[in-house]
């Protein structure tokens, strides 16, 4: 692959084949294919630079290379100079984020409650259900994720973790005595 920063004049002349979506170059490549089209080295070396951003190159419907953009654009080759990058990063599904919430909300109720045994608050328990409904694709009529319960921690689970410790407290104070 050339370096990108390369200037049109120190390019060598180059062929585009629509059959292979290749680049060749006169005088370095041994053989050239048939339908090769010539291609001039101001566009060789836009068309570089776009693929070192992270477009790729294919035949347009003429035969003639284009850059194309991630997402699917043809990418205008005066633009090249100026653009950060090319590339695309697909939009991620609700599914697909209902899976990665419903793992770290599992992973953060099993840390809490499951490891000691205890139960978790059923606003959580509600919360992980219909995570794992979206991430199963069970319901597809919801569009948005449902809001995670603020507190990992019900009234009810607060007083008996707080009875629990104040135990755990007495008893150790009284062995220590």
């Amino acid at each position: 692959m050339t370096d990108s920063t390369q200037t049109a004049a120190q390019t060598p002349q180059a062929k585009f084949s629509p059959a292979t979506d290749g680049f060749y170059l006169v005088g370095i490549s041994s053989v050239i294919p048939t339908d090769a089209i010539d291609v001039s080295a101001t566009d060789y070396a836009a068309l570089m630079a776009a693929q070192a951003k992270g477009a790729t190159i294919r035949a347009n419907a003429n035969g003639a290379p284009e850059a194309i953009a991630g997402n699917g654009d043809v990418i205008d080759l005066t633009t090249v100079a100026t653009a950060a990058t090319f590339t695309y990063a697909p939009p991620i599904t609700l599914q697909q984020q209902a899976s990665t919430a419903f793992s770290a909300a599992s992973d953060l109720m099993w840390d809490e409650y499951g490891c000691l045994g205890e139960t978790p608050p059923t606003e959580w328990t509600t919360y992980l259900k219909a995570l794992k409904a979206i991430a199963s694709g069970t319901d597809t009529t919801i569009t948005a994720l449902p809001a995670a319960p603020t507190d990992t921690t019900s009234d009810a689970t607060a007083s008996t973790t707080t009875q629990t410790a104040t135990t755990a407290t007495t008893q150790t104070a009284a062995a220590a005595t």
